[in-house]
């Protein structure tokens, strides 16, 4: 066991473990301190924990993980953690934990997190889309900052509820999140985006599909700019049509709008290339397209030259010795 005060400090009391010939009372007493120690040491090594050992860890216990504990931990220990477990962690013990770590946990040990989860940071590329679909608490989902955001893969975005999305922090979102990241939330979690969230969004807004926006609720409509109507689909556009607030099916009008210019611009510059020669276009950028075309038109000129200067002097002999023909 080692001294009896490193035991009582320890979070996970079953680690290394020595008999040392102690009695059966004096080891219970040792173990039942060691469930409800408070602390843990700085240069805790928890390389040797295992799921199983995380798993019988009591809530209290989880409160005791520190930081070198985390970083030192196997990632997959981490299968063994509960949501009562993770309800506990401390917050700034949290920023040792990696993505690789985070990818293990059990989908339902997200039920667990709360305001605690800020601490995650960029580790949040280890989520899944079960673990994020199991991100209930609202105080978990406001809690997620930009890095975190930034970090998320796309299909972890596929994952998100209409509560959490309902609950994200305003100002957290700016330009974290991609494209490809909306297109792959589900229409219900979209729909729990408000003005705020929807004013953050420009080029983002290339992702939105027809069934999203179908689910966008008035406030989230008033908030869409003009920039990001422009990169909108023309099919996404439909869907403030078909949506059920009023606000969002006046915008259908000016969508479409928007829809048509984009496609007349797309035709004016595919006209605009059609009336030049790709030949010429080809050579005025690069130079001729291959070794055969650059000897026809070189031969080309040289004959061109060639014929210019016979009729040049033709002319030139004629007005000299007056040997016009006559008519």
């Amino acid at each position: 066991f080692g001294s009896q005060g490193d035991i009582a400090m320890a979070p996970f009391p079953f680690v290394q473990m020595r008999p040392t010939g102690w009695s059966a009372r004096t080891i219970l007493l040792l173990l039942t301190a060691c469930l409800f120690a408070e602390a843990l040491p700085a240069d805790q090594d928890c390389s040797g924990v295992t799921a199983a050992l995380v798993a019988k860890t009591s809530p209290g216990n989880c409160r005791a993980i520190s930081q070198p504990c985390f970083e030192t931990m196997k990632p997959k220990a981490f299968a063994g953690f509960s949501s009562a477990c993770v309800a506990n962690f401390d917050g700034n013990a949290i920023q040792g934990i990696t993505a690789e770590q985070v990818k293990h946990m059990p989908p339902d040990s997200f039920n667990g997190w709360s305001s605690n989860i800020e601490y995650m940071g960029t580790a949040c590329a280890g989520w899944t889309s079960q673990q994020a679909g199991n991100l209930t608490d609202e105080h978990a989902c406001e809690a997620l900052g930009q890095d975190c955001f930034a970090a998320l893969s796309s299909e972890a975005y596929a994952g998100f509820t209409y509560s959490c999305v309902a609950n994200w922090r305003d100002n957290e979102l700016g330009g974290s999140v991609t494209p490809k990241d909306l297109a792959k939330m589900s229409p219900k979690a979209i729909a729990g985006l408000n003005d705020h969230d929807m004013s953050a969004f420009s080029l983002q807004c290339a992702g939105l599909r027809y069934s999203q926006v179908v689910e966008f609720s008035d406030l989230a409509c008033s908030a869409i700019s003009f920039d990001c109507i422009q990169v909108m689909s023309s099919k996404a556009c439909e869907g403030f049509a078909h949506a059920k607030g009023s606000v969002c099916q006046s915008m259908a009008s000016q969508c479409s709008s928007s829809s048509k210019d984009k496609k007349a611009t797309k035709n004016d510059a595919e006209m605009s290339a059609a009336i030049v020669s790709p030949n010429m276009l080809r050579f005025e950028a690069y130079g001729p397209a291959d070794t055969s075309e650059s000897v026809v038109m070189i031969a080309g000129l040289l004959i061109g030259i060639a014929l210019a200067l016979r009729n040049g002097r033709y002319v030139y002999l004629n007005m000299k010795y007056k040997h016009f023909p006559k008519n």
